[in-house]
């Protein structure tokens, strides 16, 4: 018992000093935005800004150098310039918020500890043994190494969230950082969502945004019965979402507060956009559609200089993210949106478009019944609409919630329309994005781990301006009785309530990866696992898809980076396109 408690005593320390380096370095930006008196609403957000000006530095970063615990360095510094002159005024709002709110402070302990608990478990994610890991390894050991993708299809994967993982894995946290990376994630949004509820349910303004955020506690817990011990990264671009929903959200409903309130507001939404495309290619649909809708909003802002000031944060926003992202994506594979061939750059490190053509017909096969595209015989499994019936076998479990949410709130909309204020439904323009990005999602990849964020931000939006909206919950005890729905619904969405010990100090250790050296035509020799297809921490470099045609760009320096040579002719045969 005893190592499981200091286990989870180790990742609970973890936790609130990561959290206290985010935070401060969320505030730095807030302060170079303009902000001078902060209110909870920034504190909250400002752990997500940090997080978004961290990745964002660690890209930069890692086009020289590769991503060690000297960063901690430069971190540390910019976080207390962020708390300068401002620890009195956030002690004042903690302490106000542990006096008018014990019940949710309780509550916010009681999860924190349960999710510590969780956070020791196993890493039982297969991506983050195929790729995951081994994109930290590369990450840790070198500065971004071109052509990685002809290594592996996988490792061109532009995750920059992986950056982080990979700054948590270095020094002390090395073998460890699974434990906290995605658990510190949400355990920040349990803490926001839990705030928020409360919020909404004890004071008088009743904002829409406070009840859309304590609904996303449903979704994570969900997240966090699937991969709160693993490097996975579908969860990444979910979290950036919904910061994005509910700060947009909140944008709507400012009517007195001040322009550089309302400016900086829009800056975070366009922060956790471009963040959440960075994160993961998944979040592109509902970012372009967001998008779209954030500039009808800039255009209706009446003074010039708050419109200025946006556009002026959205370019920092786009040239501190997003234009790293791309060259780091042509680095790795030779595509800026890899895995699609769209502006493909003439780099001789280009993975062939024969190859990433197939990666992206094996996601499209995966997503819809989890087989293997490399089967021609089982094509016809995931081609027309033949997969609707296993595919929804297979998503029912995750998607039922959030899709059974979104029905009932549809029913109940023209119900209460009449109820609506103007403006009310107005706001339901908001939805927008969300229902784009299912429809887009449901036509690409409709793996529910690539779209559940869409289902729970237009659930969230519905029934938050159903229950704020139309009257329904003006009176406390209608207020307290959705708050104890909501937090009933998030328990009883739990699967593992506990988690025993582990055999490494409490924790439970990584797999290790059986591999065996495999020597390729040009002398280079890989290591390919014995087990399937998951390298672990094997040593580099590793794939589980061994190709003789690979070699190094100069021999005996994996930071060249890989190219693949083209095939022999006897192999493609005369007439035939090359094929690798």
């Amino acid at each position: 018992m005893f190592p499981m408690i200091s286990a989870m005593a180790a990742v609970l320390v973890a936790w609130a000093l990561l959290s206290t380096l985010l935070i401060g370095l969320g505030l730095a930006v807030a302060r170079l935005a303009g902000i001078r008196r902060l209110d909870m609403d920034q504190l909250l957000v400002a752990f997500w800004m940090g997080l978004a000006a961290t990745i964002a530095g660690l890209q930069w970063w890692h086009f020289l150098f590769p991503v060690t615990e000297a960063i901690y360095l430069l971190l540390v510094p910019l976080a207390w310039l962020g708390f300068h002159g401002r620890v009195a005024e956030i002690l004042g709002l903690l302490r106000g918020g542990l006096n008018s709110s014990p019940l949710a402070v309780t509550s916010i302990v009681l999860a924190a500890i349960w999710l510590a608990n969780l956070a020791i478990g196993p890493c039982n994610s297969i991506d983050s043994g195929m790729y995951h890991l081994n994109v930290i390894r590369w990450t840790t050991d070198y500065a971004i190494v071109p052509g990685l993708g002809n290594l592996h299809v996988r490792l061109g994967s532009n995750q920059s969230g992986l950056l982080f993982s990979a700054l948590l894995d270095t020094g002390i946290g090395r073998g460890r950082s699974h434990h906290i990376g995605n658990s510190l994630l949400l355990v920040n949004l349990v803490v926001l969502s839990i705030c928020c509820l409360e919020r909404w349910r004890c004071s008088n303004r009743r904002w829409t945004s406070d009840l859309f955020a304590g609904i996303l506690l449903v979704s994570a817990i969900q997240m966090a019965n699937h991969w709160i011990s693993t490097f996975n990264t579908d969860p990444h671009p979910a979290l950036a979402l919904y910061i994005a929903a509910w700060r947009l959200l909140a944008y709507w409903e400012m009517r007195d507060e001040p322009s550089a309130t309302r400016s900086y507001e829009l800056l975070v939404v366009a922060t956790m956009l471009a963040l959440a495309v960075v994160m993961k290619l998944t979040a592109l649909f509902y970012v372009v559609a967001a998008s779209l809708l954030l500039v009808t909003l800039v255009v209706g802002v009446r003074r010039t200089c708050d419109r200025r000031h946006a556009l002026i944060g959205w370019a920092c926003a786009g040239l501190l993210l997003v234009a790293p992202w791309l060259g780091r994506g042509v680095l790795l594979t030779g595509y800026p949106l890899y895995p699609s061939t769209l502006l493909a750059a003439p780099v001789p490190w280009r993975v062939p478009s024969e190859l990433v053509d197939a990666e992206r017909e094996h996601i499209r096969a995966f997503a819809r019944v989890h087989e293997w595209a490399f089967d021609p015989m089982r094509r016809a499994s995931w081609e027309g609409w033949n997969w609707l019936g296993r595919w929804w076998s297979l998503a029912e479990r995750d998607l039922l919630v959030p899709a059974g949410l979104v029905l009932v709130a549809g029913l109940l909309l023209p119900l209460a329309w009449r109820r609506l204020s103007s403006d009310a439904r107005r706001s339901l323009l908001l939805l927008m994005p969300a229902l784009v990005g299912i429809v887009c999602w449901f036509g690409t990849a409709p793996d529910q781990r690539f779209g559940f964020f869409h289902w729970w931000i237009a659930a969230g939006l519905m029934l938050s301006l159903l229950l704020s909206r139309a009257n329904i919950a003006m009176r406390p005890g209608w207020r307290s009785s959705t708050a104890l729905a909501v937090l009933l619904l998030a328990m009883a969405n739990i699967k593992n309530p506990y988690q025993g010990t582990g055999e490494d100090a409490g924790f439970h250790p990584l797999p290790v990866a059986r591999a065996t050296p495999l020597t390729t035509d040009s002398g280079l020799q890989v290591w390919v696992p014995r087990e399937w297809k998951l390298c672990w921490d094997a040593p580099l470099p590793c794939t589980p898809f061994f190709n003789p045609l690979l070699r190094l760009r100069r021999s005996d320096d994996l930071s060249s980076g890989f190219v693949l040579d083209p095939p022999p002719v006897r192999l493609a045969g005369p007439g035939h396109r090359p094929h690798w």
